[in-house]
């Protein structure tokens, strides 16, 4: 159990770590297994949103949209992000997500 508190810990330094280098907002977690970040801070609409959520897809890495939670629409451009993986497994999602951002 103890192992499995320290690799999530792990996971979320890793994710908050990237999120605040590419200045990505974000909900800090007192627990759980998500972190929700706001990927499309520019969405005006829920399709851009969409458009954001197809890039990462084809990239490789699957994310659930933050309309998928019911958030109004002045909250677009969230998504919640999974700590929950093998670090190797992370890393290669961020790689991905940058790439497909644009911003790495």
């Amino acid at each position: 159990m103890l192992l499995n508190c320290q690799r999530l810990a792990e996971s979320y330094d890793q994710v908050t770590r990237w999120l605040t280098r590419h200045w990505f907002p974000f909900i800090p977690a007192t627990a759980g297994l998500y972190v929700l970040a706001r990927l499309a801070p520019h969405a005006a609409t829920w399709d851009q949103e969409a458009e954001v959520l197809l890039k990462i897809k084809a990239a490789g890495v699957l994310l659930v949209s933050g309309r998928s939670f019911h958030l109004q629409e002045r909250q677009m451009g969230w998504f919640r992000i999974v700590i929950s993986v093998k670090p190797h497994i992370l890393e290669e999602a961020l790689r991905r997500m940058e790439r497909a951002l644009n911003i790495g």
